[in-house]
């Protein structure tokens, strides 16, 4: 006679209902994880091609521009003008990332808040206003780009490329 009392392991229904316990964790657990990352960054997708229809570089009224100075050592002395116009696309940018590129490819990167109200006025980067920034440089600008940095939700996502990239000529 087999004592069955003293048998010792785990039934297959017992087994079969913890495995299926775990896997139902597993998944909630990466699903609140993953949803909320997935969601995020298509936000911000989204919001980075609407950045791209909203904000331009004006190259027709003459005013984006390299004006050299003449310093009569043989530098390269001037500065770049970029007349830079927002739509009204309903999108909330928190700054700009200005990249003035020089003749050799290398970025001169400058990070305006739209707060700024020194360059934007006292209302910020309002949809429907044009602006002319300008900065004195030692080198050639040969072309300037603009990298906006979004407000999504309560996050703030910085667009990957340029959403406005322009040649700059002389003045």
């Amino acid at each position: 006679m087999i004592n069955r009392k003293n048998k010792k392991g785990v039934s297959a229904i017992v087994a079969t209902s913890l495995i299926i316990l775990i896997t139902v964790a597993a998944i909630s657990i990466v699903w609140t994880i993953v949803l909320p990352m997935i969601r995020d960054n298509l936000q911000g997708s989204q919001a980075c091609m609407e950045a791209a229809s909203s904000i331009t570089i004006r190259t027709n009224t003459g005013q984006t521009c390299w004006n050299k100075t003449n310093s009569g050592t043989g530098d390269y002395n001037g500065t770049v003008f970029v007349q830079i116009e927002r739509s009204s696309a309903n999108i909330d940018i928190s700054s700009l990332n200005l990249r003035a590129i020089d003749a050799n490819g290398n970025a001169q990167n400058t990070i305006l808040s739209t707060s700024n109200d020194t360059f934007f006025g006292p209302d910020g980067l309002e949809p429907g206003d044009v602006y002319v920034y300008s900065e004195n440089t030692t080198e050639i600008i040969v072309a300037f780009e603009i990298v906006p940095v979004l407000t999504v939700g309560t996050q703030e996502y910085s667009c990957n490329d340029a959403v406005a990239a322009a040649e700059v000529g002389l003045c």
